[in-house]
């Protein structure tokens, strides 16, 4: 390697390769940022789980499992807070 040579992208995920890649440039230590975590509530009376027998006026609740997987996919941890009622204590914290 020579000096300046870049090496490894930033907010490339440091996996065993990257690492190695790391300590054989002697770098016995690299700047990370932790993965942000994202918090995913469903809200609506109407909304069931997948599985659910749906009833009159009730649908799946699809949308967060998309959300999810978007903010996975750019790295992100996702956090499935379930559904919440369409009341305000039901989302008070």
């Amino acid at each position: 390697f020579s000096k300046g040579d870049v090496l490894l992208e930033k907010g490339r995920l440091l996996d065993p390769a990257a690492l190695s890649l790391a300590a054989s440039a002697n770098h016995p230590r690299v700047s990370v940022v932790k993965r942000p975590l994202v918090a995913i509530i469903a809200t609506g009376d109407e909304l069931l789980q997948p599985g659910s027998e749906l009833g009159p006026d009730q649908i799946i609740s699809s949308n967060a499992y998309g959300v999810a997987a978007a903010a996975q996919s750019v790295g992100a941890r996702a956090l499935d807070l379930g559904i919440a009622a369409d009341r305000k204590d039901a989302i008070a914290a």
